[in-house]
């Protein structure tokens, strides 16, 4: 069985009724039949229908989009998908800031020696110099003896024996004065030159110079090294010299040092001659 169901629809001011087919299924009949009606407009009286149905109205106008509804909870993570194929590679970037300096290396090996380079040109010519100290020896002492005299053997062969005489000096000096009849008083520190001279009679003699440090103090006299001499002839004139650093308040003699007997140092030679028995001449460097 079929029905019409036929609506009033407003269009531009006129009223249009529509209807449109309807399958009505009621239990009586044991089949459902469709009949398709052609749409047309009718004025018919339809009565109510008493039995639902299942009607296909036509869609009317759409309306307003509704308000948009509170976010869903977040579903589950997917599983990760298949790694991507590798991109290309990206512009440079800047340059970062440079990092603090890393520890001293070790030393590495000297190298080889470079060429030596070309001389430089001179260069100028400094201010002179302040004018330096006179020049020549300021502080000098010659003593002599001319008398003969006899000078006791020392006790053991190279000990202090007895001290040479001098009864003529010449002295321009503030670094020493003379003691006589022997002693030699060093007033300043320095360095100095001396040479002495003896004529002792034929056998054998030895003599040096000696040097106390504190003069009368408790400190012994000491041979200064290198001013020892000898002869194992005699009767000629024999010489010593040395350069020595001497202090201040310190004494310095002429010493007999070989312990060979009596040795007398002559003044005169055959004939009656007279000469010089001993002599010593000191100076002052530095």
């Amino acid at each position: 069985m079929y029905s019409l169901s036929c609506t009033i629809n407003k269009y531009k001011n006129k009223k249009m009724k529509s209807c449109h087919k309807k399958v009505i299924t009621v239990c009586k009949p044991k089949r459902k039949k469709n009949i398709i009606i052609q749409k047309k407009v009718v004025k018919v009286s339809c009565p109510a229908p008493k039995v639902k149905v299942n009607v296909t109205p036509t869609p009317g106008p759409q309306g307003l989009q509704g308000a948009a509804g509170s976010t869903g909870l977040t579903g589950p993570q997917g599983p990760a998908g298949a790694t991507g194929a590798t991109g290309p590679q990206g512009p440079v970037g800047a340059t970062g800031l440079q990092g603090p300096a890393g520890a001293t290396g070790l030393t590495g090996p000297q190298g080889p020696q470079g060429v030596q380079g070309t001389t430089g040109l001179t260069g100028l010519t400094g201010p002179q110099g302040p004018q330096g100290p006179a020049g020549g020896i300021s502080s000098f002492a010659f003593l002599c003896s001319t008398e003969e005299q006899i000078v006791a053997a020392a006790a053991v062969p190279g000990g202090q024996g007895g001290a040479v005489t001098f009864n003529n000096t010449v002295i321009s000096a503030t670094a020493l004065t003379f003691s006589p009849p022997s002693d030699i008083i060093i007033n300043e520190n320095g360095f100095y030159n001396i040479s002495w001279e003896v004529f002792p009679t034929p056998g054998n003699s030895a003599f040096g110079l000696f040097f106390d440090p504190d003069g009368a103090g408790p400190t012994v006299a000491t041979l200064v090294p290198c001013s020892n001499y000898g002869t194992a002839a005699g009767n000629n004139p024999y010489q010593g010299q040395v350069v020595v650093q001497l202090t201040a308040g310190g004494v310095l003699t002429l010493n007999r040092i070989d312990s060979m007997g009596n040795v007398v140092l002559q003044n005169a030679i055959g004939g009656g001659t007279p000469t010089v028995s001993a002599s010593i001449v000191i100076e002052k460097l530095a």
